[in-house]
C-alpha cells in the first residue's frame, strides 16, 4: 500500500459505523484480513484488486468508492478479473471444470496475458475431456 487518502479512510470508518460492522465481519464478507481493513479505515488505499474485493464484498457502489479512493472507475480489467469472468462463462457450459479449478490461486496478481493463457488451457482441457466422454 503506497497511497494514503484521509477522505477514503473517513468514509470507510463511517461505513463500518453505519452498518455496525466489526473488522472481523468485514474480513468475512470481503476475504481481506482484519489488519488490512483497519489500514483502509486509516486511509491506506490498497492495490486495485484488493480495493475491488472490499467494494464487491460489501456491495458498495463501485464507481463511487473507486473515485473516493482516487482510482479511475474506467480502469481496465485486471488479469484476475478477466480469469474470474472467463471461468464464470466456462462454468455456464461445464460446471465440473469450473468446480475443479483451484480458486486459491487467484490471490496472486496475474497479467492479462497470463489470464488468457490459463483460460485457453482450461477450455482446451475441457474440450479434450468432452471428446473422450463422447467416444
Amino acid at each position: 500500500m503506497s497511497e494514503t487518502n484521509q477522505e477514503f479512510g473517513q468514509a470507510v470508518t463511517a461505513l463500518l459505523d453505519e452498518r455496525g460492522l466489526s473488522l472481523r465481519e468485514v474480513e468475512a464478507a470481503t476475504g481481506l484480513s482484519h489488519a488490512l481493513v483497519r489500514s483502509l479505515s486509516q486511509g491506506h488505499v490498497p492495490k486495485y484488486a484488493l480495493l475491488r474485493r472490499f467494494i464487491d464484498g460489501l456491495e458498495l457502489d463501485r464507481d463511487e468508492w473507486l473515485t473516493l479512493a482516487g482510482r479511475s472507475p474506467d480502469a481496465p480489467e485486471t488479469g484476475v478479473e478477466l480469469l474470474k469472468r472467463g471461468l464464470r462463462e466456462l462454468a455456464g457450459r461445464d460446471r465440473a471444470a469450473a468446480a475443479d479449478f483451484d480458486w486459491s490461486t487467484l490471490g496472486a496478481e496475474l497479467t492479462i496475458r497470463e489470464a488468457y493463457l490459463l483460460l485457453a488451457d482450461l477450455e482446451e482441457a475441457t474440450e479434450r475431456e468432452s471428446a473422450l466422454d463422447d467416444a
